[in-house]
């Protein structure tokens, strides 16, 4: 259908030649209503998008009697109202269209944007991205998503092919995770690879006849390895590349820019050290290497190769994510994009744009002109894992404690504490919080009261309960700042004893609430692991503690605390 969209220029002439405007409206764009309205010719109804929203101008008051330019998309109880001759019925209809248009304008204010989008990547105007396991794509402007696949199982890592008509990603269709393709308004995926290894979509040759990817399949996890493979079929021929997680083409194919490793999946932030990513350039012509990103010992992962420059994401000068650019003549790092708060992930590019995700939202930044904004985009879901459902606990079960007398246990599941009798095999909820998470259950030696953590007060902290669900917790602690491990009571259960991650041991007063640091163990910066102290216990009078730590040497030795 032919879109008959006013231009701003256009609509600025009319202005100024005085043509009188019955009505003016903006709403969210929504496609469907959109379907409607373009049923207008010009000289009836003007429409003008705007970002995520649509001016509508009418300018003749007889629009609704103009029955030959009604959609099926139009409600019918409207569609029936307009249609009618009566003239005097002019206001009833004008406040009903326009009463619906308001409710309609809402709905979409309120549904608002949907957050956690993973994986996109840049076409034009459209994007692709992974939201809850599933391919979705949008237009970068109007921001409404539509679904491309809806298999149980995730579709992640999708990428354009070089002229925009398919889809490169990692799907789980058939159990393990291999590279399928898809055309780019949707259909049937295609299989490309069979390995038994698993598979991840990394791009496509600049040509767009081979889809590249990393495997793991001749090396095993810690050595992947960077692959092509034909869309039509046939068998993977291998990079000439050694050890390569991530790689970008420039334009010829000639040469490739690469990480030797993975790591933008770990958990841990600010890494310095042998593992740390680097960019590469490889020519894949003479074989020659050249790390670019050898001055800094952080993270330097994701490039992109762009005309001259090469884009990555490092946490250099500001310990966050954000995106780089190297340039290749001048020799020089620039940053392009100053976030504070999150780091930034995943970036994809089509040459003119890179799509990447930041604080749970997708975001656009130009090469042209250097500017980045948030894309505002709407998943159209129902939304089912959100939905209240019932689970069954002994399915999700955590830590436990067993009663001084082998009768009944206490064990953490979904963030409950429940007690479960041997005889009867009976749950009991002992605690019944919503949206709070209890864990480490310690029973005390006399059986009468229990010891867990909770992080109901934003931070987990130490609470003790007596065995009841009507029982009212009192917390222990409060300016516990890291996780913490489990609790050891005392054998006269009167105290605590438990560590953290700040690798401090402490003691626990349970009747004076008071809180004493027993030993911290060291801190060795140089090495990748810290040394918690993670072992204690007590001796049988209650007036000796014993606990492990690691010394300088790197090896443990064990240590006496008297409480006298």
């Amino acid at each position: 259908m032919q879109q008959k969209v006013v231009k701003q220029k256009n609509l600025t002439k009319q202005f100024q030649n005085g043509i009188k405007i019955f009505l003016l409206l903006m709403i969210p764009q929504m496609p469907d209503f959109l379907n409607w309205v373009y049923h207008y010719p010009l000289n009836y109804l003007s429409v003008i998008s705007c970002n995520s929203f649509t001016f509508l101008i009418w300018k003749r008051p007889d629009f609704f009697h103009r029955k030959k330019y009604l959609s099926p998309n139009f409600p019918l109880f409207f569609r029936k109202l307009i249609q009618t001759d009566n003239k005097e019925n002019f206001m009833l209809k004008y406040f009903l269209i326009f009463t619906y248009l308001m409710l309609l304008s809402m709905s979409s204010i309120f549904a608002g944007e949907t957050k956690l989008l993973h994986y996109p990547d840049i076409y034009g105007k459209d994007v692709v991205f992974s939201y809850a396991g599933d391919l979705w794509i949008a237009n970068v402007d109007n921001g409404l998503a539509m679904r491309l696949t809806s298999h149980p199982g995730r579709e992640n890592f999708p990428h354009f092919s070089p002229e925009g008509k398919w889809i490169a990603f990692t799907g789980e269709y058939d159990g393990n995770r291999d590279i399928y393709i898809i055309p780019r308004q949707g259909g049937e995926p295609q299989r490309l690879t069979y390995h038994g290894a698993r598979d991840q979509a990394v791009g496509w040759t600049p040509d767009g006849k081979q889809v590249l990817f990393t495997s793991s399949r001749e090396t095993g996890y810690y050595g992947p390895y960077l692959y092509t493979v034909n869309p039509e079929g046939g068998y993977p021929e291998r990079v000439p590349v050694d050890r390569a997680a991530w790689g970008s083409y420039n334009a010829d194919a000639s040469q490739m820019a690469f990480n030797r490793r993975r790591g933008e999946f770990r958990n841990w932030k600010r890494y310095h050290g042998g593992e740390a990513q680097d960019v590469w350039i490889a020519n894949l012509k003479t074989g020659d290497f050249q790390n670019i990103t050898a001055d800094y010992s952080g993270v330097d992962q994701r490039p992109l190769w762009i005309g001259d420059e090469i884009y990555f994401v490092s946490d250099r000068q500001t310990d966050i994510l954000n995106l780089w650019a190297y340039n290749l003549k001048t020799k020089t790092f620039t940053v392009k994009t100053k976030f504070t708060n999150f780091g930034l992930y995943a970036p994809e590019t089509d040459g003119k744009s890179v799509v990447f995700e930041h604080g749970g939202s997708l975001y656009l930044y130009t090469v042209s002109d250097g500017k980045y904004r948030e894309l505002h985009i709407t998943v159209p879901s129902e939304n089912w894992a959100t939905r209240p459902q019932y689970v069954n606990p002994a399915k999700h079960l955590g830590d436990f404690s067993l009663s001084p007398d082998g009768k009944w246990a206490v064990i953490d599941a979904r963030g409950e504490l429940f007690k479960i009798s041997k005889k009867s095999g009976k749950w009991e909820n002992l605690t019944h919080s919503q949206g709070v998470r209890e864990c480490y259950p310690a029973i005390s030696p006399d059986g009468k009261s229990i010891a867990y953590f909770s992080d109901k007060t934003g931070n987990y902290q130490l609470y003790v309960q007596e065995i009841s669900p009507t029982a009212k917790p009192q917390q222990l602690t409060a300016k516990i700042k890291t996780t913490p491990y489990h609790p050891v009571w005392s054998p006269d259960s009167k105290k605590l004893i438990f560590s953290d991650k700040d690798y401090i041991l402490r003691l626990v007063d349970v009747t004076g609430k008071k809180v004493n640091q027993i030993d911290r163990g060291k801190y060795q910066k140089d090495y990748e692991f810290f040394w918690e102290i993670s072992e204690y216990d007590w001796s049988p009078d209650s007036k000796w503690i014993v606990y492990s730590k690691v010394q300088q040497n790197l090896n443990s030795a064990l240590y006496l605390y008297s409480l006298k």
